[in-house]
């Protein structure tokens, strides 16, 4: 339900609204009154709130305070409206067009909280409701979605890394059920990682599901993964659901799985929002191969085993340690995303088209002492 079929269902229009919030804030040029929350999006239900802000560069609104929240009636429907100073509006967009500009580095936290990634999103995706007419749309609203993805996917990425440090941990000491605990957590912010390559970006962690039902239906061709043929809010169901009994193989294998899913959506995320669309246009086409006699799936990937973009290929290590690193191509990594406990070395080969063989590149990769599989 979107905000004019609310607003109808609970006798009012959106004239009304924008009538309701100038009985309480009269606006005047330099305001903008912009809808925001589930509404606005087309998330909503009949029992979803009305929410406003309304961005001004004064000091005082009718004796309203800065940052203050107003509520007020408009038809059988009461809504929320949140006086926002336009300086803070202006500070937090200049500082994310600061932190966009800088490196794409995964070891330091973005310097955001929470409130603060709603409110970007909201400035971003809101539905602008009233601005005076000699008020200019700002040049930078369309850069902003694209810098509040970014900011979506590195928090996402971060996050995901702390959590595949932590579930070797919780491997090594016997803590199975911490271990899928934490993968699950892992598997929402490769959830978020995913939508935001498709500048989905509201951070709100209840509406994963419902923003995943928005994805293209060739969604899972984009990805370095094997076809589900699920719509994405089935398979993550289905890669959420916890094993039986906190056994070792299988808690194993459900963080393993997880984490295979969350590489391929952030890896194809990475390169649609930050390396340019190096590979993020591409589509891959699984072929339908009988199983052969003696044929078996490559391994999972180690439960921390990532990777970082270069200007080369990929580099791929292990999270927290200081061993070996490979430095590969593109494709040979593409092949490396296929080790999932179900594709085998001829289908990875075709798919990821490897002119050299996967047997021969799987054997190049323990040859060089790197410790693989999970």
């Amino acid at each position: 339900m979107d905000l004019e079929d609310f607003l109808r269902l609970h006798g009012a229009d959106l004239d009304q609204l924008v009538e309701g919030a100038q009985a309480v804030a009269p606006m005047q040029p330099g305001d903008r009154l912009i809808a925001v929350g589930s509404l606005a999006e087309g998330l909503g239900n009949r029992k979803s709130d009305v929410d406003l802000l309304l961005v001004t560069p004064r000091r005082e609104h009718g004796g309203a305070s800065p940052d203050e929240v107003l509520s007020f009636a408009v038809g059988q429907c009461i809504v929320d409206m949140r006086i926002v100073p336009a300086a803070l509006a202006s500070g937090l967009r200049s500082r994310l067009g600061t932190w966009a500009q800088g490196g794409w580095n995964l070891m330091t936290p973005s310097d955001f909280n929470a409130g603060e990634l709603l409110l970007l999103h909201r400035l971003g995706a809101g539905l602008r409701l009233w601005c005076a007419p000699e008020a200019e749309v700002d040049e930078e609203d369309a850069r902003l979605e694209e810098d509040i993805a970014r900011l979506k996917l590195h928090v996402a990425r971060h996050l995901a890394r702390t959590l595949q440090v932590d579930m070797v941990g919780y491997c090594e000491v016997g803590d199975h059920q911490s271990m899928v605990y934490s993968a699950q957590d892992l598997l929402g912010h490769a959830v978020d990682g995913l939508l935001a390559g498709f500048r989905l970006t509201n951070p709100t962690p209840k509406w994963r599901s419902r923003l995943l039902d928005r994805l293209p239906a060739d969604w899972e061709s984009r990805l370095v993964l094997r076809p589900s043929g699920l719509r994405p809010s089935d398979l993550v169901w289905r890669l959420h659901r916890a094993p039986a009994e906190p056994t070792a193989a299988a808690c194993l294998e459900h963080a393993c799985r997880i984490v295979t899913f969350a590489r391929a959506a952030f890896v194809w995320a990475e390169d649609s929002l930050v390396h340019a669309g190096a590979e993020g246009g591409r589509r891959y086409v699984w072929p339908q191969l009988p199983v052969g006699s003696g044929e078996h799936p490559l391994p999972f990937l180690a439960l921390d085993v990532d990777f970082s973009r270069t200007e080369e290929g990929v580099v791929v290590g292990r999270l927290n340690e200081f061993g070996e690193t490979l430095h590969m191509s593109f494709d040979d990594f593409a092949v490396m995303l296929l080790f999932d406990n179900a594709t085998t070395a001829r289908e990875a080969a075709l798919v990821i088209e490897q002119s050299n063989g996967v047997e021969q590149f799987v054997h190049k990769v323990r040859r060089s002492g790197f410790d693989l599989a999970a």
